[in-house]
């Protein structure tokens, strides 16, 4: 169970319509999981230069 505390909605979106409701770098790294899922061919990403 989700806490209220810590939660105040849940969605349930296609990948595209969470392109301009997430960083630019969480959404490729989304985009990667759904490919390798979607191809069975792990994807490799680094940090990306994201902070730490």
């Amino acid at each position: 169970m989700l806490d209220p505390d810590e939660h105040d909605e849940v969605r349930a979106l296609a990948v595209p319509e969470w392109q301009r409701l997430m960083p630019g770098h969480d959404h490729a790294r989304l985009e990667a999981v759904m490919a390798a899922r979607r191809t069975g061919i792990p994807a490799y990403f680094d940090t990306w230069d994201w902070e730490v």
